[in-house]
């Protein structure tokens, strides 16, 4: 419902997060390339709306595709988050004579921004990883994908930042022991992150506005020499105890 609310249709987007994991920072087969494989600003400032625009072409597809087992109960289902959304916007809110530039609005201004900061701190600026097959198929069961290589190399970022942030990104700064154990409610990362961050190569960024800094100078593939030196400043931030 909370999707519905944002306008997102709820099952593309599980559809395109699924997929993600599946080729997670593979250049040419992980979906969120088309979304951020751009400078720096352009993706801070475009990629949201991009990334919305890919929902939607899923979203299309599936409805395309409805009589086919895969694909029409999704399909059914975001047309009635998506109507449900249009309807609380557009023919309730207006009935109860509030206007849309103090509910619609500002959703439309301000959550692609917020997806934007957050977003790039999750894959942005890293090495790609080693791709293992040549072709992409589009991931719809919840266990699929998952193949273990996950544990092996670093596709995502951990940002260390305050507690209540972490609680109200449902612990998303967390984002590479998201990928290595995606089975595991949110709350747990953290706990996942202290038991095992001497296990796997972690990339640790202390805070988010030193993370966008941090990307700002970089590609979204970037170099490995790169991401090892900031490994080695957040081993250094660390070890102070200021985390």
């Amino acid at each position: 419902m909370l999707a519905a609310l944002a306008l997102t249709p709820f099952y593309a987007n599980r559809q395109f997060h699924l997929t993600h994991h599946g080729y997670a920072h593979q250049r040419g087969l992980d979906p969120e390339e088309a979304v951020q494989d751009h400078p720096f600003w352009f993706a801070a400032t475009v990629g949201a709306l991009l990334g919305l625009l890919q929902l939607c072409r899923i979203f299309l597809f599936n409805i395309r595709h409805i009589g086919n087992r895969r694909y029409t109960a999704r399909a059914l289902k975001d047309a009635a988050f998506v109507a449900f959304g249009v309807t609380v916007y557009f023919v309730l809110i207006p009935a109860l004579h509030m206007s849309v530039f103090v509910t619609i609005v500002p959703v439309l201004a301000i959550m692609p921004m917020v997806f934007a900061f957050r977003a790039l701190s999750e894959h942005y600026g890293l090495p790609p990883v080693l791709r293992e097959t040549q072709k992409r198929e589009d991931v719809l069961d919840g266990e699929a994908w998952y193949t273990g290589r996950e544990r092996r190399e670093a596709s995502g970022w951990v940002v260390l930042t305050a507690p209540w942030l972490e609680w109200m990104w449902s612990h998303t700064n967390y984002h590479e022991v998201h990928h290595k154990y995606p089975y595991l409610s949110h709350s747990y990362l953290p706990q996942a992150f202290g038991a095992t961050r001497e296990r796997y190569p972690y990339e640790v960024v202390p805070g988010y506005w030193r993370s966008i800094i941090n990307l700002s100078q970089r590609e979204y593939y970037g170099a490995r020499e790169s991401a090892h030196q900031l490994r080695q400043e957040s081993s250094q931030f660390r070890a102070s105890g200021q985390n």
